[in-house]
């Protein structure tokens, strides 16, 4: 017996054959995610200096900008841009 598909399955997406998954907000948020880790690449405020970079650490006060940077940059280009990468048939 097949099995019968429910309007939750209709609403996550990409659960039904022959339907393509978004999957730009993924892609978008481990590069974003990578790249404004405090204190990988740069660390803004630093702890010696406005912007120290490549210092491994991190402070409540970086993590905070970095968070608000990394939201902010999210939304704009998932949700300006509409950027959209779609997989499957």
């Amino acid at each position: 017996m097949g099995r019968s598909w429910s309007a939750l399955d209709l609403v996550a997406g990409g659960l039904l054959p022959g339907t393509m998954i978004d999957w730009a907000p993924l892609v978008v948020g481990v590069v974003l995610f990578v790249l404004l880790s405090p204190g990988l690449l740069l660390e803004l405020p630093g702890t010696r200096r406005c912007v120290d970079f490549c210092s491994h650490r991190t402070t409540g006060k970086a993590i905070t900008i970095h968070t608000l940077v990394f939201f902010t940059l999210f939304a704009v280009i998932t949700l300006g841009f509409k950027l959209r990468i779609y997989t499957g048939a």
